[in-house]
């Protein structure tokens, strides 16, 4: 089953999560979701919380998911190249090297992208 959705506004937010529990409502009715939480829900307090946590919002992932948002950012970081890649022997890219790029528009770009490894952080 799919469903299609504009989800600009979601996304607006950030990411789309996956919390492993269905976001539409047509998908979680019909994978069984609802039904399996009012089971849970009918026997009694003790199943309460299991029976909440089939909620796409309520589900463990959703909770762990916004208690760790806030680090989210302390949290990443990238050693980028600036360019191609050069591993395996693979020369660094020139724009001399490919004549069929000669009339390619490249300026302000390096003429060979042979640079080095910098770390980026928020």
């Amino acid at each position: 089953m799919s469903v299609i959705a504009d989800a600009t506004s979601d996304l607006e937010w950030g990411h789309w999560p996956s919390y492993n529990v269905p976001f539409f409502p047509e998908v979680y009715e019909a994978t069984g979701y609802r039904r399996h939480a009012a089971a849970l829900a009918a026997k009694g307090p003790d199943y309460a919380a299991a029976a909440a946590g089939l909620s796409y919002q309520l589900a463990p992932r959703a909770k762990i998911f916004r208690r760790d948002a806030g680090g989210r950012a302390l949290e990443l970081s990238a050693d980028a190249i600036n360019g191609p890649t050069t591993e395996d022997g693979q020369p660094a890219f020139s724009w001399a090297a490919h004549p069929r790029f000669s009339r390619v528009p490249h300026r302000g770009m390096l003429e060979t992208f042979d640079t080095e490894w910098e770390e980026q952080r928020p």
